[in-house]
């Protein structure tokens, strides 16, 4: 007999996402003229200094834009309560990974978030706080910072430790299908950062 196999799947196909983003500072008051740039993990090349869309805030810290992107599937365990988990089993999700380069303290680091849209309705969930990463001898962002119980460790610091966070932390976010397409060819994502007063440094 002839063994048959099945082979690989056909690729996802790109999706129509429109972004909202925004930026704020810890009152969640409006960031204008800030340097942004936001690029996709399904992008080629996603770690290039020169992958992706740049913009600059309007006056309500805000920008619009949308891209084209590739969604995967993977499995995952919906965020239940501590009973429920000894018996919940992983299901498919939407991920997507959504890089944001954004300046902190003179220095620009990237922001890198691994999304998930939870089918049918689209709840949006993430792994936990952003990877940090910085650049590299090209200038690219392939340097992944490193945190411990002291805090993050990046080279540009010059061996002094930022405590605390890292910058930026995300206040808002949400992957979802547009719910006027049954064909899912179209999402939307809302993102949204909230930045830190600059470091003292002692």
């Amino acid at each position: 007999m002839t063994a048959l196999s099945a082979g690989p799947g056909p690729s996802p196909a790109p999706v129509a996402l429109a972004v909202r983003f925004k930026l704020t500072d810890l009152d969640y008051k409006p960031i204008a003229n800030a340097a942004v740039r936001i690029v996709f993990g399904s992008d080629p090349g996603w770690q290039d200094a020169g992958a992706g869309h740049k913009f600059v805030t309007d006056a309500k810290g805000e920008h619009t834009f949308t891209a084209s992107v590739v969604l995967d599937r993977q499995m995952k365990t919906k965020p239940t309560n501590y009973h429920d988990s000894l018996t919940s089993k992983p299901v498919p999700m939407d991920h997507l990974l959504i890089a944001t380069e954004l300046e902190y303290a003179t220095y620009r680091w990237v922001y890198a978030l691994d999304v998930f849209s939870i089918p049918p309705g689209g709840d949006t969930l993430t792994d936990g706080v952003p990877a940090l990463w910085t650049r590299d001898a090209r200038g690219n962002f392939t340097q992944k910072a490193k945190q411990d119980r002291d805090g993050w460790h990046l080279p540009e610091l010059g061996g002094l430790v930022l405590s605390g966070g890292p910058g930026h932390d995300v206040w808002n976010f949400a992957l979802r299908p547009d719910d006027t397409d049954p064909s899912r060819g179209r999402w939307t994502l809302d993102l949204a950062f909230k930045r830190h007063p600059a470091p003292i440094r002692r």
